[in-house]
């Protein structure tokens, strides 16, 4: 085992969110989670879940790298040298994925996690509510959106909840085609011109002809939109979106922006909206863990 390695699981075994530690580099993070990627594909050491946080790290490891100048190229030869000769028989291999079958085992404990992204964090929910709820939600920085997976009558489903003075009628999520753009295009050139939209969201995203489009499904009973929008004194809306925008969404890249065009009954725009991609996955993975059972949740608590 690395010494970034052990630090890494250490400083994951300490902590409620799997973030990046002062004393782990995003390199040394990345090549450590993809070497045990590789080590499950081969050895089978996690479930689903567990894998999808895993595969949700490395992730954020890359994205970091990545939003830090590395090339695409830099950073495939860093995964395909960490991957060579994972063998299951590894003493390092196994440790290390025991201390990752424990940390998203202490994960599971927590009735709400925060996974922080630069400007915004997607916040996880798995206590028991009798009113709607946000399995997972991230607010704008204004303070006047909600954007999450919302338990609807027929399953999760991708919501935006908003506060606003105008009605709007219609709304349309706004993403990087993934299959048009492989990576996200710093729309700032490192820095030296601002960010679309005037919001440090909307640097990161899809070129021109690189977007891909989805409106909403349906609006969202008043009620409902009440209690997951924003508190505050102005109209809730809420529209909920189809699945395949829940898909493209989980395609993106952390750093990538989310958009939200927002329009009146004649298609005059009323408010753009951003949202980071961030920790989306990683938010999603650890609802997908087992919860433990409640007496060993309050157990837990009372420590």
């Amino acid at each position: 085992m690395t010494p970034a390695l052990a630090a890494l699981l250490l400083a994951a075994a300490q902590q409620t969110t799997p973030v990046e530690t002062p004393a782990v580099s995003a390199e040394a993070a990345y090549s450590d989670r993809v070497t045990l990627l590789a080590a499950d594909k081969a050895c089978a050491f996690f479930t689903p879940a567990e894998r999808a946080l895993l595969d949700a790290l490395a992730e954020r490891s890359r994205d970091d790298l990545a939003r830090a100048g590395r090339s695409d190229t830099g950073l495939d030869r860093i995964k395909t040298e960490a991957q060579a000769d994972v063998t299951c028989d590894q003493q390092a291999v196994r440790d290390a994925a025991a201390s990752h079958r424990d940390h998203a085992s202490r994960l599971a404990f927590n009735g709400e996690l925060a996974f922080p992204g630069l400007y915004q964090d997607w916040v996880s929910e798995r206590r028991q509510r009798t009113t709607p709820l946000w399995r997972i939600h991230q607010t704008d920085r204004a303070r006047i959106a909600t954007l999450g997976v919302h338990p609807g009558e027929n399953g999760d489903v991708l919501a935006l909840a908003l506060r606003s003075e105008i009605a709007p009628a219609y709304a349309v999520m706004v993403i990087r085609n993934v299959e048009r753009q492989a990576e996200p295009l710093d729309f700032t050139a490192d820095g030296l011109l601002p960010a679309p939209y005037d919001d440090p969201l909307s640097a990161w995203g899809g070129a021109a002809g690189a977007e891909i489009r989805f409106s909403a499904a349906k609006r969202l009973d008043g009620e409902v939109a009440a209690q997951l929008a924003p508190a505050s004194g102005t109209p809730a809306y809420a529209f909920s979106f189809p699945q395949r925008a829940m898909d493209a969404l989980r395609t993106l890249a952390p750093r990538d922006a989310v958009r939200f065009e927002l329009t009146d009954a004649r298609g005059e725009p009323i408010q753009t909206l951003f949202f980071e991609a961030g920790m989306f996955n990683a938010a999603l993975a650890v609802q997908a863990l087992p919860a433990p059972p409640p007496e060993t949740t309050e157990a837990a608590a009372s420590r």
